[in-house]
């Protein structure tokens, strides 16, 4: 006796079913997104040593600078495993991450 799950069709149905997330991948993205900039102003504004407003122009102009460079670095990485969306959101988070903590331990040995 076959039951339902034996048969070809059921084991290729039971193949081709994703497991479903709890959470959105636009919402991951968009919080890989905005953790990186928030650490990209604030690596802007501890450049100036706080010592400018904390939105000025100096400082959204810096972290203007450093938010294209990190999207330039993400879209090559992206287009380099295939052009996935997510891999380009991780890389611009993992690099905004990476440099920002390097230059906060910079900071504080040297200050």
């Amino acid at each position: 006796m076959v039951t339902k799950q034996e048969t070809p069709q059921g084991i290729e149905h039971q193949r081709t079913v994703k497991a479903e997330h709890w959470l959105p991948d636009w919402c991951i993205a968009a919080l890989f997104l905005t953790s990186g900039l928030a650490t990209d102003w604030y690596c802007a504004f501890e450049w100036f040593s706080g010592k400018n407003a904390r939105f000025s122009g100096p400082v959204l102009g810096v972290m203007g600078l450093i938010v294209v460079l990190y999207a330039c670095i993400a879209l090559v990485a992206s287009r380099l495993v295939g052009g996935k969306w997510r891999a380009a959101v991780l890389v611009f988070a993992l690099a905004s991450y990476t440099v920002s903590g390097n230059m906060l331990i910079w900071w504080d040995v040297h200050r």
